[in-house]
């Protein structure tokens, strides 16, 4: 089958391969290795590294599911379209988070469904070392970061310019010489605390944001979600907790 040279050198006509592997393909021009067999692999491949992916954030959304301050609906909408999972988020939030009110069922049942949800991603810090523009990725983050802008009230909710680096709210964290910046809409605060912790100058939180862009040392990414983020530490206490609490039972 011929190809023309764009679609020669096209991502889907793409194959990573090692040396030596490469070098027994091409031997005999192909014929051992039909394009057939060489889609089946690239599949499979392409799939197994995913599910890396996936079970590697899988730590970070454990950990930070349980004390979500930040969702953003709209977002997580389309990652689950985007990855084709088998899941379905209620709607009722889509243009925000009320900040007066009961709504502890809705954000419980929020909460249940994205612990269900699996995220390709990789670590920010990964990101940024593996590819010269990673705008498009899916970043996980888990530590330290700073707060700025945040809402004034900690039940607002009004709607911000977060296009406007300078000043939209914000939390950032820095690696080295470049500074990992995620401004947030205040709309998706899921609670009056939610508020009150992006006011306090830092947090310790964890998470997923799609990178928007990188401009010099500094990458801009959309968060997903924000949750609170316990240590390694306070994680092994806990989970030493329960299993001495169900041994009891």
């Amino acid at each position: 089958m011929s190809q023309t040279d764009a679609e020669r050198h096209s991502l889907e006509n793409g194959l990573w391969l090692c040396e030596n592997c490469a070098s027994l393909i091409d031997k005999n021009k192909g014929v051992d290795f039909p394009v057939s067999l060489l889609k089946i692999w690239k599949k499979a491949s392409e799939a197994a590294a995913q599910d890396r992916l996936f079970r590697l954030s899988e730590s970070v959304r454990d950990n930070c599911v349980s004390s979500l301050i930040f969702m953003n609906i709209p977002r997580l909408h389309h990652l689950i379209a985007l990855t084709k999972q088998p899941l379905e988020l209620p709607t009722y939030f889509d243009d925000g988070i009320p900040g007066e009110g009961y709504i502890a069922p809705e954000l419980n049942s929020l909460r249940r469904i994205i612990a269900q949800m699996r995220f390709p991603a990789l670590q920010w810090q990964e990101a940024i070392k593996m590819f010269a523009d990673p705008t498009g990725l899916v970043v996980s983050f888990e530590g330290r970061f700073r707060t700025r802008n945040g809402p004034k009230e900690a039940r607002d909710r009004s709607e911000r310019d977060i296009s406007d680096i300078e000043n939209a709210p914000q939390i950032y964290a820095k690696s080295g010489n470049i500074k990992f910046v995620m401004p947030y809409d205040p709309r998706f605060l899921t609670t009056a605390t939610a508020g009150v912790e992006m006011r306090r100058g830092s947090t310790n939180v964890g998470g997923f944001a799609s990178i928007k862009y990188r401009e010099d040392d500094v990458v801009v990414a959309s968060p997903f979600i924000i949750g609170l983020y316990s240590t390694p530490e306070a994680r092994a206490f806990m989970n030493a907790l329960v299993a001495h609490q169900r041994a009891g039972r």
